[in-house]
């Protein structure tokens, strides 16, 4: 009789042996305001076909990291600066003089035509071309210039611009001012479009713009801040434009507001939810501004991505620990296309210093059908037994995305915690959080 009880437990253990305990549940944090999070999902007729992973073999996997590694959690703003402008002008305009405003001897202007595929392109004639400095001299461009590159000049140097783009720098003892360019001897349609851009890039005078993301949800405010500066000091701006282009050419301008400071910042709130909505935007800002009482110009444009929502995280999550494998936590995910999803986060646990560290990150990706499903963080042993490290534990820089249309979905700083699961081990005071 002993012998068939001894049996019979032994046979319970080693069914039970690496089964998870009971499992624990806990929900999502708030996010933060810099988080990327969708409270919405477009209907499947509206989010774009998967054309990019396509592969429907489920993995899983993760990887220690060093407790004293540095991790940017949040969205980190990024500042573009340029030290240009460029305006749009036709074969009439040049032929009759184009001005345009230099702040910084030794400026390169390029001039390129725009025409369509199919069309003759109408290239510039170095010898026909006339520069008329800010003293009124008229100068033939072989005078004027210190150099002028040719589109086989700017093939050769591996430069690609449009067909027909000329350039030149001009002669820096020239000075500053506003020049004119004209080419009267300019035979084409007179309406027939050109780029005429102006470079200076040596010039303490740029404008910056700062945008704290870089991919944005439907209803979520794209904001950039706008700076005209000369070295550290600002630029009276007299004139600021901006305005959005989407991925199938729709122009559509952006809100511009000035602060009682004088802080300008040019914001956008995207709400399509058409196919042709998804992928990459740009934002173009334009300013004038007085630099020592000469008109400085400076245009910019800068990209960031926007997603259709076709997947949301639900606010549940499901926590078991393994023994002997680590800890998985199931997380809810509510798809309204089928398509790959993957979903990454960051395991802190608790050092001896009471503070939370990383121990490890945790990645998974499955091709899932429209609906409700999981997908399962399994951080391993490596990562969980680690010595030095105990609960509770976070999740952080949770994030969740669509491979097969390349779209970010959510990105949170601070996921979810996960209390202490084993209850024979003791419970240390909640963390101080660095």
């Amino acid at each position: 009789m002993k012998k068939t009880l001894l049996t019979l437990l032994l046979c319970v253990v080693l069914a039970t042996a690496g089964q998870a305990l009971a499992a624990v549940h806990t929900t999502l944090l708030q996010p933060a305001p810099s988080d990327i999070v969708t409270t919405m999902l477009v209907p499947a007729s509206a989010a774009p076909s998967p054309t990019y992973n396509r592969n429907h073999d489920s993995v899983s996997f993760s990887w220690p990291l060093k407790a004293d590694q540095k991790i940017d959690l949040g969205t980190r703003p990024v500042t573009k600066v340029s030290r240009e402008y460029w305006q749009r002008v036709t074969a009439d305009q040049l032929s009759k003089g184009v001005a345009v405003d230099v702040v910084t001897p030794g400026a390169v202007i390029r001039i390129n035509p725009l025409a369509k595929a199919g069309t003759k392109i109408q290239k510039i004639d170095p010898a026909q071309l006339e520069i008329i400095t800010s003293s009124r001299h008229h100068l033939g461009a072989g005078a004027a210039t210190e150099a002028i590159a040719q589109e086989a000049d700017l093939d050769q140097a591996d430069f690609h611009f449009p067909k027909g783009t000329i350039a030149f720098r001009l002669k820096p003892d020239l000075g500053t001012g506003t020049f004119t360019i004209r080419d009267q001897a300019l035979k084409t349609e007179a309406s027939t479009p050109y780029l005429v851009s102006v470079v200076e890039p040596h010039s303490p005078a740029v404008l910056a713009v700062t945008t704290q993301r870089q991919a944005i949800l439907p209803g979520s405010a794209f904001v950039a801040n706008v700076q005209l500066k000369d070295g550290s000091q600002p630029v009276s701006v007299t004139h600021v434009d901006a305005s959005v282009i989407s991925p199938d050419g729709r122009i559509t301008p952006a809100h511009v507001t000035r602060t009682q400071t004088g802080a300008l910042t040019a914001s956008f709130t995207p709400d399509r939810l058409d196919p042709r909505a998804a992928g990459m935007w740009e934002i173009k800002v334009s300013t004038e501004g007085k630099l020592n009482g000469q008109t400085v110009r400076r245009d910019i444009r800068t990209a960031f991505s926007y997603s259709l929502p076709t997947a949301r995280l639900t606010r549940d999550v499901s926590i078991d620990e393994i023994p002997g494998n680590g800890i998985a936590a199931r997380l809810g995910i509510e798809a309204s296309a089928e398509g790959r999803y993957e979903v990454r986060g960051i395991l802190y646990g608790t050092d001896a210093t009471g503070h939370l560290a990383p121990m490890g990150i945790a990645d998974t990706a499955a091709w899932l059908p429209d609906g409700v499903n999981t997908l399962t963080l399994t951080f391993g042993p490596r990562i969980v037994e680690r010595a030095g490290f105990h609960a509770p534990y976070e999740v952080r820089g949770l994030r969740l995305m669509d491979q097969s249309r390349m779209s970010v979905l959510r990105q949170q700083a601070r996921g979810f915690v996960i209390p202490q699961i084993n209850p024979r081990r003791p419970s240390p005071k909640t963390p101080r959080l660095r």
